[in-house]
């Protein structure tokens, strides 16, 4: 089963009697594990797509299925709930708080489903260690340099195992090297079976992905398979080649008894 299926959706944006039509008949699905990017020129509809797959908006019309269930039919806090245990989120300028240190940043979605101290301690500490960041966990945010402060992101919109990680631009604030580190996590934790959306105007990155979706006035212009997707089919594809058989060792005979 898909974890996302989008048909037809339309977005509409209505002040003072004026329509602003954002998005066009919006389809696509999504399945469990893979790696998308969106790409497309500002003005395209990407953040108002990514608002919607993240339930932070409604589409004016059209049908969104996420994990098998229709949106529309959610409640508000089924929504928030949705969002809260299923969709862990990755912004462009990190959204720390500056007060709390780490390790309170990056468990802070716990605090909100019900988890106990020890719980989110157990489940902090793993995570520091999983983005490589085991020796900073009592250092706050300006403390951080960009990369770690997006590292700590990461780890934070993963703390209640969701089952899909909406990342918007992760790399837009960081230098080359630093972006380059953030991707290889990236790139690691899909690989660990996370399904990743990915909003970005990097070229380079987007070829990274299995699927890059191309908007363009709101529009999906391109829907395509990228080479790393290509080779990794065809790799998994392969069958190992088989061994020649063992030809079998011939047997001396044995001489008869002398009589």
């Amino acid at each position: 089963m898909a974890l996302l299926e989008l048909e037809s959706i339309t977005k509409t944006f209505v002040e003072d009697g004026a329509t602003t039509p954002v998005l066009h008949e919006i389809s696509f699905t999504i399945e469990p594990g893979e790696f998308v990017a969106i790409m497309g020129p500002s003005g395209s509809g990407k953040s108002t797509l990514m608002n919607i797959i993240g339930l932070l908006d409604v589409a004016s019309s059209g049908s969104y299925l996420f994990d098998g269930k229709n949106v529309e039919n959610l409640s508000d806090n089924e929504q928030a709930n949705v969002r809260k245990t299923k969709i862990g989120f990755v912004f462009q300028s990190f959204n720390l708080l500056p007060r709390q240190i780490t390790l309170d940043n990056i468990t802070l979605p716990m605090v909100y489903n019900n988890t106990t101290k020890l719980q989110r301690a157990k489940r902090g500490h793993d995570l520091l260690e999983e983005v490589g960041l085991v020796d900073r966990g009592f250092y706050r945010p300006g403390q951080l340099s960009g990369g770690e402060k997006q590292r700590v992101a990461i780890a934070r919109a993963l703390a209640n195992k969701p089952s899909l990680i909406l990342a918007d631009e992760p790399t837009g604030n960081l230098d080359t090297a630093n972006g380059k580190k953030i991707m290889e996590l990236i790139l690691k934790l899909n690989k660990a079976g996370n399904t990743i959306i990915m909003v970005t105007h990097d070229h380079n990155l987007a070829s990274q992905a299995h699927r890059v979706i191309e908007l363009l006035d709101g529009r999906v212009v391109s829907d395509s398979a990228t080479k790393t997707s290509t080779n990794q089919s065809k790799l998994s594809d392969k069958k190992p080649a088989k061994k020649p058989a063992k030809k079998p060792k011939k047997t001396k005979a044995k001489k008869k008894a002398k009589k």
